[in-house]
């Protein structure tokens, strides 16, 4: 394994613990973002499928030891969270804009939201839309953030609108 290797397996792993014992454990009226779905959607869009497939997979294993949920259920999720933005990716929201960004964070989470309830078996009857639409605002922001400072660091990426350079 290099070293190039190690750091994404430590950076994934750091990233994870983060999103399980910080970021899920605020407050209800906090905005929860999936730093984990944001994260691993750049990540394949930057990176491409071949090597976060494998990432999606060790991510999934490490999740189905800490959750409540049968064993499998996490990186089957994980699995086809990230197949259906691959496809997306590739056919329909082709030129890593921030819009194309937009509907890919949207999309995945509610996607996301609703592999947890079917896993869980529990569906939230009170306000269900409150919490789904924080859970979108919050990965949008996030994905916001996170695509302008890997467009100011790289500029492999896109701004809101393509314009002509003169």
């Amino acid at each position: 394994m290099g070293w190039l290797q190690l750091f994404n397996a430590l950076w994934l792993l750091l990233v994870a613990l983060i999103q399980l014992s910080w970021i899920d454990q605020l407050p209800i009226i906090w905005l929860r973002p999936n730093l984990l779905l944001v994260i691993l959607i750049n990540w394949l869009a930057l990176s491409g499928w071949r090597r976060v497939n494998w990432w999606v997979i060790f991510l999934g294993l490490f999740l189905d030891c800490l959750a409540f949920y049968p064993f499998g259920s996490q990186t089957l999720l994980w699995m086809l969270t990230m197949g259906l933005v691959n496809l997306l990716l590739v056919n329909f929201f082709t030129n890593k804009s921030l819009t194309a960004f937009s509907g890919l964070v949207v999309i995945a989470t509610i996607f996301q939201w609703l592999g947890r309830i079917i896993i869980s078996r529990h569906w939230p009857v009170n306000q269900w839309w409150l919490d789904l639409g924080g859970q979108i605002l919050a990965n949008w922001l996030l994905m916001v953030i996170i695509h302008y400072l890997i467009y100011w660091l790289d500029r492999r990426l896109n701004p809101l609108f393509l314009f002509k350079r003169r």
